[in-house]
């Protein structure tokens, strides 16, 4: 097999209790070696009055006052990064965590699976674990702390996990002379994103990462071009009904994944997707921790 790289994520998001640590306060230096724990490297940041981005070698970092979240894909190991702050910060201070795995397309090639995963983590905090999705087929798995806690009205998070892009998409992301703004302009980032501050990274060969931030809103892109694995997440925490239009009709990819976390269970219908796509599997479950988490998967009509 050709070198190959592993788009599906892994992600976390840890939440301080009120009146805590302010994260923000804590040095460069601190989330340097955090995000070194886990084999990623900070390439750049953004910043503004209530939140920083790091774009990483291996996806994002977003921190604000009283949460911050980490996603990386890759062979990453980003159950170490969790242990790492749980190390030099008082679990006391520590409301929820959220960690989340998605099925990989070259499992085999992980240093771990999300059942070992969470044995390290529960070394150090109880939690509990659920999975979502077709275990043989499209999933994700979730951990979260076996404490009470209830999400704000307005912390809602939107994935948008695509695979299989079509052969046209692929080609032109898999040239070598693509610059970041061409790569802007064929994602039409101005129609949704206009105003935000924006970082983006080309890799070499191929492939691409950004991070935007508006306020205390965040939108993060990552693109695995490579016809055969392509693979391209979008996460933010602004309504994906708004968005998911946009990415589809540019990617065309032949299936998709929407996840969705909400501090209220309701029906998830998204009318923007069209009649291209089909649904084939949606669960829908509000855990302990006041989440309504929504995973549904979707193939091409």
């Amino acid at each position: 097999m050709d070198t190959v790289f592993e788009g599906s994520e892994k992600k976390c998001e840890v939440i301080l209790q009120r009146g805590a640590l302010d994260l923000r306060t804590l040095d460069r230096q601190f989330w340097v070696e955090m995000v070194d724990a886990c084999a990623a490297t900070i390439l750049s940041s953004v910043h503004n009055d209530v939140c920083d981005a790091y774009l990483l070698s291996e996806s994002s970092l977003f921190v604000w006052s009283d949460h911050f979240l980490l996603i990386t894909c890759g062979q990453t190991k980003l159950v170490e990064s969790i242990l790492y702050f749980l190390e030099h910060i008082d679990a006391q201070q520590v409301a929820q965590i959220l960690f989340q795995r998605k099925n990989e397309l070259y499992s085999e090639m992980q240093h771990s699976n999300f059942a070992e995963d969470v044995s390290r983590l529960q070394e150090r905090v109880q939690g509990i674990q659920i999975a979502f999705g077709d275990k043989s087929s499209h999933h994700t798995e979730l951990f979260h702390l076996e404490r009470r806690y209830q999400p704000s009205t307005e912390d809602r998070t939107y994935e948008l996990l695509m695979y299989g892009i079509d052969v046209d998409s692929s080609a032109y992301f898999t040239q070598s002379t693509l610059t970041a703004d061409d790569i802007r302009q064929k994602l039409r980032l101005d129609e949704y994103l206009e105003g935000w501050q924006i970082d983006d990274f080309v890799f070499d060969p191929c492939g691409y990462s950004m991070n935007a931030i508006q306020g205390d809103r965040y939108c993060t892109i990552h693109l695995t071009p490579q016809h055969g694995y392509s693979y391209v997440s979008l996460e933010t925490n602004v309504n994906l009904g708004t968005l998911i239009a946009i990415p589809l009709q540019v990617l065309k990819p032949t299936s998709f994944d929407v996840v969705l976390y909400q501090p209220e269970s309701r029906a998830q219908i998204v009318e923007a997707i069209g009649q291209d796509y089909k649904i084939v599997q949606q669960q829908q479950k509000t855990i302990d921790c006041g989440y309504a988490v929504t995973f549904a998967h979707w193939t091409r009509s």
